[in-house]
């Protein structure tokens, strides 16, 4: 199943029906929120590989879907690098798919239902939406260059600031 989230069905999507493009048991892509910091940068860049493989050409998924750009793979390529050398252990890996329109999105979880979800483009900019609960909903884009420090604080924002979360 291949799936793309539209930031205004983001938060009404049925999180339990939500298993990411690129998994596949055996494979080498991310499985939903099942690793922690400390051992998610391998298969984060798995999955991106697996996304290149599968994603790189138009039609890809159905027609008039495009392709993941170079550019694109090498943005989130960095991403990972950057929120795996910032986030806390604590902080479990994200859901990587390809969206139809190319970019590539990185996703979290958390059990009551809350989510944060980063969009990376070919142009290196982030389009970012997050439901906090009670900290309240945001959404935007930035540079990636001037926005890894804020997408890091809604990831753990999202988790809160130890192990028990909060």
């Amino acid at each position: 199943m291949n799936l793309t989230l539209a930031a205004s069905d983001l938060f009404s999507f049925p999180i339990a029906a939500y298993q990411p493009a690129t998994y596949h048991p055996g494979s080498v892509a991310l499985p939903p929120t099942s690793l922690s910091a400390t051992d998610w940068r391998n298969a984060a860049l798995g999955a991106l590989a697996v996304i290149q493989d599968e994603s790189s050409q138009p039609d890809w998924d159905r027609p008039g879907t495009k392709a993941v750009a170079e550019e694109t793979l090498v943005a989130a390529r960095r991403l990972v690098q950057e929120l795996y050398r910032l986030l806390p252990r604590f902080v479990p890996g994200p859901d990587i798919v390809a969206e139809a329109d190319g970019e590539i999105d990185f996703s979290w979880y958390s059990a009551d239902g809350r989510a944060v979800s980063l969009s990376v483009s070919p142009r290196r900019t982030v389009s970012f939406a997050a439901n906090l609960g009670k900290k309240g909903v945001t959404h935007g884009w930035r540079p990636l260059e001037e926005s890894v420090d804020e997408m890091v604080r809604l990831v753990v924002a999202l988790f809160g600031s130890s192990p028990r979360g909060g």
